[in-house]
């Protein structure tokens, strides 16, 4: 079961950053969350994570996932200040 549903993180993951402008920022992982919160159908997809996964581990794997679909390194952890979805994020680099 959570191998399906972390696949679902990814394909969550890899359908947001489709939308997103490249290159990518080093917010991309509060980016992404961002806008989880402000699209319902993806809101949904994240609850039904959430509830299968709990948040912390659905929330480490989404981000997991958009360092990895973005090619992306780990920078530093900060506090996340524009989603209440994730309480901190890593910021991500090139």
């Amino acid at each position: 079961m959570k191998a399906r549903k972390t696949e679902e993180a990814s394909s969550l993951a890899a359908d947001i950053l489709a939308t997103m402008p490249t290159p990518r920022l080093e917010d991309v992982i509060e980016d992404v969350f961002v806008a989880i919160a402000g699209n319902p159908a993806w809101m949904q997809r994240y609850r039904d994570l959430e509830d299968d996964l709990k948040r912390a581990v659905a929330n480490q794997w989404i981000g997991r996932y958009v360092r990895q679909l973005a090619d992306m390194q780990i920078a530093r952890r900060v506090t996340a200040t524009r989603t209440d979805l994730i309480a901190t994020y890593t910021k991500l680099r090139y």
